[in-house]
């Protein structure tokens, strides 16, 4: 189970969890992409999936009320309609997806269990998924967050470059550490900006993978951005994560 984790919004974490849920898919592994941040839902928007029965937020009130709770009522493709959406090749082969639905609000999401993350990811390896990736909140005071980081394998964390950014990452690392939580993790430098000589030197050392910062990409739909840098990114970070997992 994978986690794609930036200190601040607007950081483009959303963006490379369902970019790197496509690359996987596309080597024709089974992958559930699982957006964890219900306050700011931007893949459930992004590909326009407001389902509000099929949702994350009816997959923890359920979890809450039903003793018999499956994960396959509540990832899409599934039942209904959206059958008819995998029919119509909107859904890529092997991908799965678990979002908010956006229309419940902040206020009115159910109370976070502690034990739904494990769940999760226990009926996710009996349906055959091969990976999990999940699309964490800045946020860290979320039960779902704390829980997620506990049972991940790998967690991939954003930099910007910036000083001030780094200076923040490395305040959630030295709590995380404190915490024992998420001990197996990739740092990845995204988008590519120019930055001072003298940080650049000092991060570059520490940074596993660099995404090149692109202007273009795809607002809706499920399909790969078409940029060969970006490809290129995406392809060296699965290399990196499949070396991490070996190693691990």
């Amino acid at each position: 189970m994978i986690g794609i984790y930036a200190p601040k919004p607007n950081m483009g974490a959303s963006t490379v969890a369902r970019q790197l849920a496509l690359a996987l898919a596309s080597r024709a592994e089974p992958v559930l992409l699982v957006e964890l941040d219900y306050r700011f839902p931007s893949t459930a928007l992004c590909w326009q999936l407001t389902d509000e029965e099929q949702s994350l937020e009816r997959a923890v009130s359920d979890y809450l009320q039903k003793p018999t709770w499956r994960l396959s009522d509540y990832v899409l493709p599934g039942r209904g309609h959206s059958e008819q959406q995998a029919a119509e090749g909107r859904f890529p082969p092997g991908l799965s997806v678990l979002l908010p639905s956006g229309l419940w609000g902040f206020e009115t999401f159910p109370p976070e269990p502690q034990t739904f993350v494990g769940d999760l990811a226990d009926q996710a390896k009996d349906l055959a998924f091969s990976w999990v990736v999940m699309d964490l909140p800045s946020e860290v005071d979320s039960v779902l967050f704390i829980t997620a980081l506990k049972r991940l394998d790998l967690c991939i964390l954003l930099c910007d470059g910036s000083l001030a950014h780094e200076i923040l990452l490395r305040q959630r690392l030295e709590l995380w550490n404190q915490l024992g939580l998420c001990a197996n993790r990739i740092r990845v430098r995204y988008p590519v900006k120019p930055v001072p000589r003298m940080t650049r030197f000092q991060m570059l050392p520490e940074l596993a993978v660099a995404f090149p910062y692109v202007r273009r990409m795809p607002a809706q739909g499920m399909r790969l951005c078409n940029s060969r840098t970006y490809r290129k990114a995406l392809h060296q970070l699965i290399r990196t994560i499949r070396e991490k997992g070996e190693k691990g």
